[in-house]
């Protein structure tokens, strides 16, 4: 959403998730446009904060439908630097820039 990003704040992020293609998720989340639920978070958070963030909105989304799960990610990527994992303690910022 255009309207997120206008109104985050300046050392705020506006990320667009994707779940990789073999992740099991619940189809409450499976059928969600991403682009409709962007994560704003400050750049100075670090990955493993982004993760636990991801992992709340997948159980929230999943209970709201009456299928809960746990998730819990492992690791991430950035899209532009795939060939290798973050490091959960490495900031945002390090990584990602909004859009």
């Amino acid at each position: 959403h255009l309207e997120m990003a206008l109104m985050a704040d300046k050392d705020d992020l506006v990320l667009q998730c994707f779940f990789h293609p073999t992740m099991q998720l619940p189809p409450s989340v499976k059928e969600l446009d991403l682009k409709e639920h962007l994560f704003t978070a400050r750049s100075s958070s670090t990955i493993m904060e982004l993760m636990e963030k991801v992992e709340y909105f997948v159980e929230q989304i999943s209970k709201a439908e009456e299928t809960p799960v746990q998730c819990q990610i492992q690791v991430m990527w950035n899209l532009n630097a795939n060939k290798k994992a973050m490091n959960p303690g490495d900031k945002l910022e390090k990584h990602f820039v909004t859009g």
